[in-house]
């Protein structure tokens, strides 16, 4: 468990994707149930060090602190800023 925040000016990308709802395996195509969910490539610090790293689903949002669909009505320029609002957030993780 450690303490890190985001470094979103060193590597940042995030996409909206859709994802089965009930395995969460993204999908290309819309068969059955869907949900749009976050897929996250972020450098992330601590005291020590950084690292790059991914995630999606629940853990994006908490990092993010917004919903996908949110995400992906706001406009490109916003989307695009969006990351720099949370730079100085911290957040406890277990890795």
């Amino acid at each position: 468990v450690c303490r890190i925040w985001l470094v979103p000016n060193e590597y940042y990308y995030v996409n909206t994707r859709f994802s089965h709802s009930l395995c969460g395996h993204f999908v290309d195509k819309k068969p059955g149930e869907v949900v749009r969910t976050f897929h996250l490539k972020i450098t992330l610090k601590d005291k020590s060090r950084k690292v790059l790293a991914w995630c999606t689903g629940q853990t994006a949002m908490d990092l993010l602190q917004i919903s996908p669909e949110e995400f992906y009505d706001l406009p490109e320029d916003e989307q695009l800023m969006y990351p720099s609002s949370l730079e100085n957030e911290k957040f406890m993780v277990a890795l």
